[in-house]
């Protein structure tokens, strides 16, 4: 079949709706310029796929030296002339447009940000014409890297993605770019992701984009380059992409790959902006960029979710220009929803509806069942084509991770038989996954206090303090890159050993670890699979995941089951020994057994959260009413205070359950908590689970009962400055 070319034009017909604003818009202010039409040729052959995936694997140990001595097969000679008319084509300047549509400010609204209302008059503006992938290309990769692509028209232009390219000398790659770009690549070709995504995002508007990829395989660079390709490539007017992930480690992570990519170059500014740090500079930073006098507006904002909300209610609503809001990433789409981020995901979503120019993107490598839906569901837009990529299957670990299971009876053997893992890798930096914080300081400071002289020990926990974490890390790379090194000093530099949380795996982009251990087998497949990809993460690499599972972990079992058993044909399957696969068949078997009887729960692939157990998202996304049950009389629930004669203390109770989720979240962090009691010298713990019918509480004790008053008060002044911002975000249409 031949190839099919789309020509995609939006003509002089606009889109111009009157519609209700989510700010007050200067009358000066244009709305969002149309994209750069200029293209750069595609290759039109299709390169053949090498099936064998045996032969694609190579030695772990040759990694490093194959790295340092083979650069990246693109001639400086050949991209110069592929980009010698880009760089005037990205000087033109876009006409501005008419005066007829211009945004006009609605007197008669307040100006705040209703976000449910929110509707920008925008066009839908494609490039000339790209090349389309044909059926006989589509059904090659859905056989040779099992991909499978679903397009849903919803009256949008876009009915065919664009042709993938797999050299990265087809690319486009901007100039700017292209020395650190070859610095920092770890891959010698586009992955299967970057290669879908990139044409994508950079070629076309009015899509969105569900992309499923397994770990490790690049999903950070494949929106990272065309996210840098449109702004070089935009108007003057300027761009604003917002990254959203789940945890601090991911966001910088995020930042650090645009970082490298950019270098000293200023035309594209950063903001990274986390939960427990000031926001002030970050504020300060965007005021500068959004400064009317400053031509060059092409901002990338990295948050979580609930930081990114304080930017966007910040100043009423007009820190940020909506209008120019290009791309809007949810990293770990899956973590976020179960981390019970969607009422911050939807507002956020609702924000920029109607502008037809905003690509909204998820990037996972899991997708359980129960969140799919949801997704499809909040993607779902008039106008807007959703776009979902599925490689390599959903929830899957990658085949060149080697899977080993050590099946141990208690406790004493299980931790006898990670000794035996240290002893047996002793040239190997390792990672050890455990379960809870306790356990982390626990084994960590045991094994420290065995395996000092021979190895660096490192913990790695949400309990340790935001600079401790990024300092652990830091340190932790830095000696693995050492300890790989021939003739490094061995005093300093010996091998390093992380013990860390499995909730802070994803994010944990450590270079050269060939090896980790599942300490505490986990119960959530999806868990597993993001937990297992922290080794062979990139391309040739190799990797090995050990679990050690007690016989009475059962609902762990079941994981272990879908993940090697199912698979017969795999080497993680091969390798296993015949004693070693009957006992998690028989575990698999007893687990089901026990989910019959109520004995188990299936947790149907997710995680342990139950953050989107705990928001109605049909009823949300299908409603324009906000709740206005008002919370300014909202006070905490205290108890008594209680007198223990044996500990000679004062007590007293706060419970939270009631409280709005993010007060609560806020209330609760380890962080503020340790603030608090520094300054007044009080004992504060927190105690209970989150669970259904079971409360959570903070427990505040002291020798003093006056200094257990004055706690309290600290406490209700924070909680109060929590409530009023919560009021103030409520207001503007930011309910969470």
């Amino acid at each position: 079949m031949g190839l099919i070319k789309l020509k995609l034009k939006a003509g002089d017909k606009k889109i111009t709706k009157e519609s209700s604003k989510l700010f007050e818009t200067p009358k000066e202010k244009l709305s969002l310029g149309t994209l750069n039409t200029a293209n750069m040729p595609m290759k039109t052959n299709v390169e053949a796929v090498n099936t064998d995936f045996e032969t694609y694997l190579t030695n772990i140990e040759s990694i490093g030296s194959k790295r340092d001595s083979e650069s990246l097969e693109i001639s400086d000679q050949i991209f110069q002339k592929y980009h010698e008319d880009e760089d005037d084509q990205m000087k033109k300047k876009i006409k501005k447009q008419d005066d007829n549509h211009k945004k006009k400010p609605n007197k008669n609204k307040k100006k705040v940000i209703k976000s449910e209302k929110a509707n920008i008059a925008t066009s839908i503006n494609h490039n000339d014409d790209y090349e389309a992938m044909s059926e006989t290309e589509l059904l090659k990769l859905k056989i040779e890297k099992q991909v499978t692509i679903e397009i849903t028209s919803n009256g949008s232009g876009i009915t065919k993605i664009p042709k993938i390219n797999n050299k990265w000398i087809d690319f486009g790659i901007p100039p700017q770019i292209y020395k650190n770009f070859q610095a920092n690549l770890k891959f010698q070709k586009p992955t299967t992701v970057q290669a879908l995504a990139y044409p994508l995002i950079t070629k076309t508007t009015g899509f969105n984009l569900i992309a499923i990829s397994p770990t490790g395989t690049g999903k950070t660079l494949a929106y990272v380059l065309p996210i840098i390709k449109k702004m070089f490539s935009h108007s003057e007017k300027g761009m604003i992409s917002l990254i959203i992930a789940p945890t601090r480690e991911l966001t910088k992570q995020v930042h650090n790959q645009f970082s490298h990519y950019l270098g000293d170059i200023d035309m594209i500014s950063l903001v990274m902006t986390n939960p427990g740090e000031d926001i002030s500079s970050e504020i300060s930073s965007i005021k500068k960029i959004m400064n009317e006098n400053n031509k060059n507006k092409r901002l990338v904002v990295i948050s979580t979710p609930g930081r990114l909300i304080d930017l966007l209610t910040v100043n009423n609503g007009n820190l940020l220009d909506y209008s120019m809001i290009g791309d809007i990433v949810m990293d770990e789409f899956d973590r976020l929803l179960d981390l019970g981020f969607a009422p911050q995901i939807k507002n956020i979503l609702n924000a920029v509806k109607g502008n037809q120019l905003c690509n909204k993107m998820m990037f996972s490598a899991t997708m359980p069942v129960f969140l799919e839906a949801f997704a499809n569901k909040m993607l779902t837009e008039s106008t807007k084509t959703l776009v979902k990529f599925t490689i390599g299957g959903v929830n899957k670990c990658r085949e060149n991770i080697l899977q080993q299971v050590e099946v141990v009876t208690d406790k004493i053997e299980k931790y006898n038989a990670l000794v035996d893992i240290i002893n047996k890798y002793k040239k190997e930096p390792l990672v050890v996954f455990v379960k809870t914080q306790i356990i982390c300081d626990e084994i960590g400071s045991d094994i420290d206090s065995k395996f000092y002289k021979d190895n660096n020990i490192y913990l790695l926990h949400a309990g340790r303090s935001v600079e401790e974490r990024s300092q652990v890390v830091d340190e932790y790379k830095q000696n693995c890159i050492e300890f790989k090194k021939e003739g490094s000093n061995s005093a300093i530099f010996k091998r390093p050993i992380l013990f860390c949380t499995q909730l802070l795996s994803r994010g944990l982009d450590i270079p050269k670890i060939n090896i980790i251990v599942i300490y505490d087998s986990i119960n959530s497949e999806s868990q597993y699979v993001h937990t297992v990809g922290r080794t062979g993460r990139h391309e040739n690499q190799n990797g090995i995941c050990i679990t050690i599972l007690n016989e009475n972990e059962v609902e762990s079992a079941q994981v272990l089951y879908r993940q090697i058993i199912k698979y017969p044909k795999e080497k993680s399957f091969k390798q296993m020994p015949d004693k070693t696969k009957k006992i998690i068949e028989t575990m698999n078997a007893e687990f089901w057994d026990g989910v019959k009887n109520g004995k188990f729960k299936n947790m149907d692939q997710g995680f342990s959260g139950k953050g989107l157990n705990n928001f109605d998202g049909s009823a949300a996304l299908n409603s324009d009413e906000e709740d206005e049950n008002s919370i300014e009389d909202l006070s905490l629930n205290i108890s008594n205070i209680t007198f223990d004669n044996k500990k000679k203390k004062h007590t007293q109770s706060i419970y939270v359950d009631d409280l709005p989720q993010m007060i609560k979240r806020e209330l609760l962090k380890a962080s503020q908590l340790e603030r608090i009691q520094n300054k007044t010298g009080s004992i504060i713990s927190i105690v209970g689970t989150y669970k259904k019918n079971k409360g959570v509480e903070i427990n505040v004790s002291n020798s003093d009962k006056l200094n257990l008053l004055e706690t309290m008060t600290v406490i209700n002044d924070f909680f109060n400055s929590l409530k009023n911002k919560f009021i103030k975000q409520q207001d503007q249409g930011f309910s969470i």
